[in-house]
């Protein structure tokens, strides 16, 4: 399953992981806590994930 993060400032990343526990789980080893609490994660399919990398490619801008 892949999963998006959005953290603050940041473009979003997406990360491929079983859960968004194990999300959160190897961010915390990164990332400050602080950072972390403010992390969004949405389940995403890799359909979804694919057609936003196009579009960040063709210079349409991040996607919300």
């Amino acid at each position: 399953m892949f999963y998006k993060l959005k953290i603050p400032n940041v473009a979003p990343t997406f990360v491929e992981a079983m859960s968004v526990s194990q999300v959160k789980q190897n961010m915390r080893k990164i990332m400050k806590p602080a950072t972390v609490k403010e992390l969004e994660i949405e389940r995403v399919s890799p359909a979804k994930m694919k057609q936003m990398y196009r579009n960040m490619a063709k210079e349409k801008g991040i996607p919300e």
